[in-house]
C-alpha cells in the first residue's frame, strides 16, 4: 500500500471560491492529517468526480450551480 492509499479521500462541493479554498486549507493545513482533498465548484463537476473516484466523505453545499445538493 502506498501513502496515498492510506489517506481518507474527501470531496468538497462548493461554488464560492473563497469558502472552497478555506475548507481545503483547513483540511490540509496539518502535516499529520492523512487526507486527500478534491474540490468541485458545480454539480456537473461533482458528479464527474464521483463517477471517476471513490470518496470517504463528501462535503456538499446545498446550493450549487446545476443541481442542488439534495439532487446530487
Amino acid at each position: 500500500m502506498t501513502e496515498q492509499d492510506l489517506k481518507a479521500a474527501i470531496l468538497i462541493v462548493e461554488d464560492d471560491e473563497l469558502v472552497r479554498a478555506a475548507m481545503r486549507d483547513a483540511l490540509t493545513s496539518s502535516d499529520t492529517m492523512m487526507l486527500s482533498v478534491s474540490c468541485s465548484s458545480s454539480a456537473g463537476e461533482a458528479l464527474e468526480a464521483l463517477e471517476q473516484n471513490s470518496f470517504d466523505l463528501v462535503l456538499l453545499d446545498i446550493v450549487v450551480p446545476g443541481l442542488d445538493g439534495f439532487e446530487i
